[in-house]
């Protein structure tokens, strides 16, 4: 069958003569091939749609949801092209920086997430953390939200979504308002594409997004190789933009906070 319409057509026929006098062995397997394909069809149209949903920025610029996926994919394969030694030298750069910060050095609680994959290795900063003293919550998700858990070790995490380290999500160590609002916090995040005015794109899901809109006191630095930077990332309403960008190269922020 050659079109869409002819297909459809033919698994009407098929459910009709199914419920009038059964079908043979043959013909259901016929529809069942019919039907995979009208599935494969009506989710590859949804696709379609999707990309070419037009957003309008807060300049009244317009940008597809295609153009940030594409921006997305070029600064991943940008940061997975990086070798074992790249991410390791360019990620004690980026965390030295981060270390040496005033936000760093006031911080009694670190929100602080453990690399996975080519991000930003957090494991040295994290170690060094808990022996300064710091509190250090790593985010764990939660269907459609993400939390942050206290750790004493790195040991204490397990894989988690899409295989992440993750904390145990343990009701006496997760993080609260009420903690975040009497200490001093500062959030550390990742992300997959960023540009030099300091506008994000994470990983699709917006969990960092949604976690600082509930607490938009905590201050947030993002961390990224000079790779992930790129001329403009398109910047909607809902998106966060760090109060600090670092890459091994730049020190991007609203003032100056080098001691």
């Amino acid at each position: 069958m050659s079109s869409m319409e002819e297909k459809i057509k033919r698994i009407n026929e098929l459910y009709h003569k199914s419920q009038a006098e059964g079908l043979t062995k043959e013909e259901r397997m016929e529809q069942a091939a019919l039907r995979s394909e009208y599935v494969a069809a009506v989710r590859n149209s949804l696709r379609g749609q999707l990309d070419s949903i037009d957003i309008q920025e807060k300049d009244g610029s317009i940008t597809s949801l295609d153009k940030k996926k594409r921006i997305r994919m070029r600064a991943l394969a940008q940061r997975d092209g990086l070798t074992k030694e790249e991410l390791g030298t360019k990620s004690r750069l980026i965390m030295e920086k981060l270390r040496g910060t005033q936000l760093y050095a006031e911080a009694e609680i670190l929100l602080v997430y453990r690399n996975w994959k080519s991000e930003v290795i957090t494991v040295d900063f994290i170690d060094r953390a808990l022996s300064n003293g710091k509190r250090v919550y790593c985010p764990a998700v939660d269907g459609e939200e993400m939390e942050f858990y206290r750790i004493n070790s790195q040991s204490e995490l397990v894989p988690g979504y899409r295989g992440i380290p993750e904390p145990v999500k343990q009701a006496d160590k997760l993080l609260t308002q009420e903690e975040i609002l009497s200490h001093r916090c500062l959030a550390v995040m990742p992300g997959s594409a960023f540009d030099r005015d300091r506008n994000r794109i994470g990983y699709g899901k917006g969990y960092y997004d949604r976690y600082l809109d509930r607490h938009p006191s905590v201050p947030a630095v993002a961390v990224c190789f000079d790779c992930q930077l790129v001329e403009k990332v398109p910047a909607q309403p809902h998106d966060r933009k760090p109060d600090m960008l670092l890459t091994e190269t730049h020190f991007l922020t609203r003032c100056v906070l080098l001691r």
